[in-house]
């Protein structure tokens, strides 16, 4: 989430250097025709989603479920269109997914505004945000604060393969060897009870939700990284998709006025996603190095 909290457990993150996504922005985002806003809506495809509660999971009975995809099933529905399907994929399939047009959408919660994500898809206006948090055991709690922190005590962290929290470790000189990936905060809890990893950076939403209901809970800690800017979801949109990304970007104002959007939130105790997405906008995380 992201350059946010916690709605991602996972089937498999894979992990995807910044080359690749480069190379298929450059081949694929501008292959496929725009639809029109009723094409779009009325092709039957799905929005994409991951497994990673509370920002997203699909229900036994195949609806989508978690933040993202409430916020999005209820613009879609403000739209017209009510019969809302999902297709749960890794992080890193996302916006190949997009630019090929296989799914409609990427989730709103999914995908975090990221200045080289804005080359290879268009972004709606800011769905959820959330700040950067670690999960530790309570002994190295007040040793860990920040990425170059990691780095220099030489412990390994777990991330979610392809997300901002990977990038954030690498800049701050974490190495390759002591980056994992977990394929998701449940996995990560173990591991990290199990001593392989020190450190689980993602979410503060997915990381407390995590906490919350880990029967590890008191034996662990979570640490707010305050030195890295919140960060801010939008649902991702096939470049030619204009007129569909223009008519999420006013469900999202209407539900915003409706108290929809702020009920949602509020399900999943999570009103602290909804602080910044008025104030930030798509254009100024694009622009954000």
């Amino acid at each position: 989430m992201k350059s946010i909290s916690t709605i991602r457990s996972h089937q498999g993150f894979i992990r995807v250097a910044a080359i690749s996504l480069t190379l298929v922005s450059g081949l694929v985002a501008n292959t496929a025709a725009a639809d029109t806003l009723d094409e779009a809506l009325q092709s039957g495809r799905p929005i994409a989603i991951a497994s990673y509660p509370p920002y997203m999971l699909l229900k036994s009975d195949g609806t989508p479920s978690g933040i993202g995809p409430d916020i999005d099933r209820a613009i879609l529905q403000s739209l017209g269109l009510k019969d809302i399907k999902a297709q749960v994929m890794d992080y890193g399939a996302m916006i190949p997914s997009v630019q090929t047009k296989k799914v409609l959408f990427g989730s709103g919660g999914a995908l975090n505004i990221t200045a080289q994500r804005c080359e290879a898809v268009l972004f709606s206006d800011p769905t959820i945000c959330s700040g950067t948090a670690f999960l530790v055991k309570n002994a190295t709690a007040k040793q860990v604060t920040s990425f170059e922190d990691i780095a220099r005590l030489g412990f390994k962290v777990g991330v979610c393969g392809g997300c901002v929290e990977e990038k954030y470790a690498i800049s701050a000189g974490v190495t390759r060897a002591n980056i994992v990936v977990i394929p998701d905060v449940v996995s990560g809890l173990n591991m990290l009870s199990d001593k392989r990893i020190d450190v689980i950076a993602s979410t503060d939403a997915d990381l407390s939700d995590a906490k919350q209901k880990s029967p590890q809970g008191a034996d662990i800690t979570l640490v707010s990284v305050s030195s890295i800017p919140r960060n801010c979801t939008g649902a991702a949109f096939n470049k030619n998709d204009v007129a569909l990304r223009d008519a999420y970007n006013e469900g999202l104002k209407k539900i915003r006025a409706s108290g929809e959007y702020k009920k949602i939130l509020s399900s999943y105790n999570q009103e602290v996603m909804g602080a910044g997405t008025d104030t930030t906008t798509t254009a100024q995380l694009c622009s954000r190095k």
